[in-house]
């Protein structure tokens, strides 16, 4: 650095010269393996940090332990992760280069919840839990299928937003244990063929 100085009369002077160092400043980025997330499935998280970093530190916004949340947390260039509950979670990542200058970074993901069917439904008509639906993610194949205790084909659907509403053909199933089986692909190629009982009540 020099700093030159001139008065009103145009007398100059200069300064001594001072010598610094400018320390690079790390830039935080990273990828994950899959855009589509869902709970209880394991997501690589891949460092793209530029700028030498030397330290990382990974806040995951997630964790439920005896009902607590519990923040989890990673020091890993390239840990991985799942989580338990649905919902928009906030990761972040601060690198820390050799010089101790830091960076942060903050993406938001989307978990979504699993493939599932209820054990029971009520289709009484007070709009809780009237529609036996499988719950669960986008399908881009979809195959759900009831039948009564005598094996007997009562309803059928290939729209997983199309539900059952304890009816066939208009009228009301008696209350009871039905049968049901669906095979479905989702959005992330993760096949699904599935086979229980649920319970009908009123």
């Amino acid at each position: 650095i020099i700093l030159v100085v001139e008065s009103d009369l145009g007398c100059k002077d200069t300064s001594q010269t001072i010598p610094f160092t400018v320390k690079p400043s790390p830039e935080a980025d990273y990828t994950i393996s899959d855009d589509i997330v869902y709970i209880r499935k394991e997501i690589l998280f891949f460092d793209e940090s530029t700028g030498l970093p030397t330290s990382w530190f990974w806040f995951f916004d997630d964790s439920v332990t005896f009902n607590m949340p519990i923040p989890e947390t990673s020091i890993e260039q390239n840990p991985s992760h799942f989580w338990l509950e649905v919902g928009v979670k906030h990761v972040f990542l601060v690198v820390t280069n050799a010089f101790g200058c830091t960076d942060s970074i903050m993406k938001k993901i989307i978990v979504k919840l699993d493939a599932a069917i209820p054990t029971g439904f009520s289709p009484d008509g007070n709009g809780q839990n009237d529609i036996l639906f499988v719950r669960g993610g986008n399908y881009i194949q979809f195959d759900l299928k009831i039948f009564n205790e005598w094996g007997e084909l009562i309803f059928v659907t290939n729209d997983p937003n199309e539900g059952w509403d304890g009816t066939k053909n208009g009228l009301p199933v008696p209350i009871g244990v039905y049968v049901y089986s669906f095979y479905a692909i989702r959005d992330d190629h993760k096949l699904f063929n599935e086979h229980g009982n649920v319970t009908l009540i009123r």
